[in-house]
């Protein structure tokens, strides 16, 4: 079973944000995209991933920064930057599609309150046999 993983630094734009973008100009959300899916292409490449042939489960985990007044993300915002990490895995060739038949799977964890905030992504053969939910807490809330 193959494993792979890279880290992309920082944070990626969430869903509020980019449909403010949009709302601009067509063109906004477009260039948004675009660099969204090229600084994921980035961290693609500095982790040396190689391409998979499918199917594949991919784990996300989301480690947000500390906020000045404990403000947080919402959950459903921050896991829409999956749609830019799953585009540039095709674009950079690393899975030939982002269709069901190619990612079965995308399991996302969250952290909140790091002082090194990152989004960690793995990627894992789909393996159907003995399948098992793997369930990490929402931490950094206390």
């Amino acid at each position: 079973m193959t494993t792979q993983s890279f880290a992309i630094d920082g944070e990626l734009v969430d869903f509020n944000k980019y449909v403010n973008a949009c709302r601009g100009h067509w063109s906004n959300g477009k260039r948004l995209k675009e660099e969204q899916d090229d600084v994921v292409c980035a961290y693609i490449r500095k982790g040396r991933v190689k391409p998979m042939e499918g199917p594949v489960e991919i784990g996300i985990s989301w480690i947000e920064k500390q906020r000045r007044g404990g403000k947080l993300r919402d959950v459903d915002n921050i896991a829409s930057a999956t749609k830019f990490i799953l585009d540039a895995l095709v674009k950079c060739r690393i899975i030939p599609d982002d269709n069901p038949r190619i990612v079965r799977n995308v399991y996302h964890y969250y952290k909140f309150n790091a002082e090194n905030p990152r989004i960690e992504v793995t990627l894992m053969d789909y393996d159907p046999r003995g399948r098992t939910i793997h369930y990490m807490p929402i931490t950094g809330l206390d």
